[in-house]
């Protein structure tokens, strides 16, 4: 743990387990005194007006906790509009978007061992959100923990997309979001010290081990809304951010035995090596040519450009376009009456070809 993370975790302790005890102290008041009052149907005036101001009493601690996250949420996680819906009966409350009432999210019990369990890991994931990790695979697909990039992860067979300045951060944002499911509560006669060191810890390797993941949102982005290629290729489809086009890859690849998420590294850089292609090329005028393209073996097929570049271009984008992953890039021939023969695509993709492991 650096200097740093010591120094937030010692500032942040004592305020957020005093507003988590806060809520636990209100909830269970308020649980308590439900079950003594009996049926609703049979209250009175004055039972009525008692229950308003302790249900009250709830909503305002929860709402002191719920201002206390938003202050050190980073912002640009995108979670303004999010906040807690608290239980009637004072049994839990819940985090999720829309103030609580959206959809999703994440519910937490009114029990103290619980509830400081999950204050620890809040306070851990924003902390622990700063890690740069990736910082050479993110290197060698042109970007930087330095900026912000949108990433997707596969969490069991779906798919999910959250901003962040690397991997760690952005899978901290997905965790915040309760899109990781509900983390096991500590031991019931846990210390309050224990059950915050415990959420500590969860947040630890969560920030530490992010889900196989894919750059695919902001490199798709780039690639297919730059105007050259829009009028090489026309309009970019659409796609799902639970299904997106790099998504059977990583699955493939897991299933084979092979580096879990390994596809996904393998499509980035396909995205990265168009990328690499299209940035000299001019903004094109005039009929596109057509050209021969031969892939593998002594079959060609046609592909259309103002130049041998942007030929391959048309190529890759068509296969990305369909959901196929192109292959070998490095090796393709661009052949035409008169250019450069593809020898600029073929550089580029081989600077950026994975190496070959033995």
């Amino acid at each position: 743990m650096t200097t740093f993370e010591e120094y937030r975790f010692d500032q942040l302790r004592g305020e957020a387990t005093e507003l988590g005890l806060a809520v636990v102290d209100a909830g269970t008041e308020v649980a308590e005194w439900r079950r003594e009052v009996g049926p609703k149907s049979k209250w009175s005036a004055h039972t009525k007006l008692t229950e308003h101001s302790k249900f009250k009493a709830f909503e305002d601690a929860t709402k002191s906790l719920e201002a206390f996250l938003h202050r050190h949420i980073p912002e640009h996680w995108g979670l303004q509009g999010w906040g807690f819906r608290v239980s009637r009966m004072g049994e839990d409350i819940r985090w999720a978007s829309k103030n609580g009432k959206g959809m999703g999210g994440q519910t937490t019990t009114i029990d103290r061992q619980r509830m400081i369990a999950q204050i620890g890991t809040w306070v851990g994931l924003i902390v622990f959100s700063r890690r740069k990790t990736g910082i050479r695979r993110l290197a060698q697909l042109g970007l930087s923990v330095d900026e912000l990039t949108r990433f997707s992860f596969r969490i069991h067979r779906c798919h999910v997309e959250a901003n962040g300045f690397g991997a760690a951060d952005a899978y901290a944002n997905v965790a915040f979001q309760g899109l990781l499911g509900n983390f096991a509560g500590p031991a019931y006669s846990a210390s309050i010290q224990d059950c915050y060191n415990e959420g500590l810890g969860t947040a630890d390797n969560i920030t530490r081990f992010p889900a196989p993941w894919s750059a695919g949102p902001t490199l798709w982005t780039r690639l297919r809304k730059d105007k050259r290629i829009r009028k090489l290729k026309g309009p970019a489809p659409k796609y799902s951010p639970h299904s997106p086009p790099w998504r059977k890859y990583g699955e493939d690849l897991s299933k084979s035995g092979d580096k879990k998420g390994a596809g996904f590294e393998e499509y980035d850089l396909v995205l990265a090596t168009a990328l690499a292609l299209l940035k000299p090329l001019p903004n094109y005028k005039g009929v596109r040519q057509s050209y021969l393209l031969q892939q593998s073996g002594t079959y060609g097929i046609e592909a259309k450009g103002w130049c041998g570049a942007s030929a391959v271009l048309h190529r890759v984008v068509s296969e990305l376009d369909i959901g196929n992953l192109p292959k070998d890039i490095k090796d393709w021939q661009v052949f035409s009456l008169a250019d450069e023969l593809g020898s600029h695509a073929r550089i580029v993709a081989k600077e950026l070809a994975v190496p070959v492991v033995e």
